[in-house]
């Protein structure tokens, strides 16, 4: 039983950072597309430029989230995988976990995205 409650607690824990992941990524994407055109006079390229090296220290500190939200989506897998393996569900796929992670996976692809978008700016 206590495995049960440490597996609910682990999705728990992979759909919290999920979310926020998701709303961070969300963010980083807006923020970059107002970045699309670049200014002219000296003052705006400045103040661009400190933006952008404003919202890359931000990425660096969301980098760590990223690499979490990763290895908790691993852990929530072979949680899964042993508590229902012992409640007789053996051999039976986990289209749950494989939804949660195709989710972690999809927000993963568009951090690398936003990652290389803030680089080529």
């Amino acid at each position: 039983m206590n495995l049960n409650i440490f597996r609910l607690k682990c999705v728990e824990v992979v759909l919290s950072g999920l979310e926020e992941a998701t709303n961070a990524v969300s963010d980083f994407e807006h923020k970059l597309a107002s970045y699309e055109k670049m200014p002219s006079d000296i003052d705006s390229l400045q103040k661009l430029h400190e933006d952008l090296l404003s919202l890359q220290s931000r990425v660096g500190k969301m980098q760590s989230a990223i690499d979490q939200l990763n290895d908790d989506a691993v852990n929530a897998r072979r949680l899964v995988e042993k508590s229902r393996a012992t409640s007789g569900h053996r051999g039976a796929g986990h289209p749950d976990v494989d939804r949660l992670e195709s989710d972690v996976e999809r927000v993963t692809k568009r951090w690398a995205n936003v990652c290389n978008q803030l680089v080529d700016r």
